[in-house]
């Protein structure tokens, strides 16, 4: 399944990444291992964006906490469906009960 998933650390963590000169191997590391459809940074808040292809469990649960002992924050997963999935979605939804 696609996730866009967003990163931001905290200030004080984002200094620290950057003193060390991690935020370039980490960028690296992400494109190499999960191979993200694309990726992007916001350089004022250090926020890295991008939407990647998690197709089980493990890879979804090791990139998560993967950038939480990296960043000292969690990062947040949001789900991706194209408009057919989500038609698809919506339908069933019709059928499911009410509450």
């Amino acid at each position: 399944m696609k996730y866009l998933v967003e990163v931001t650390p905290t200030p004080e963590r984002a200094n620290q990444i950057e003193d060390k000169g991690s935020f370039g191997p980490m960028i690296s590391y992400v494109n190499e291992r999960y191979k993200p459809e694309c990726l992007y940074i916001n350089p004022t808040e250090r926020q890295l964006f991008l939407i990647v292809d998690l197709t089980n469990d493990v890879d979804c649960a090791e990139l998560s906490t993967w950038f939480a002992r990296g960043t000292l924050t969690n990062a947040k997963f949001t789900p991706l469906v194209s408009p057919a999935v989500a038609s698809k979605v919506l339908d069933n939804l019709k059928r499911a009960p009410s509450f």
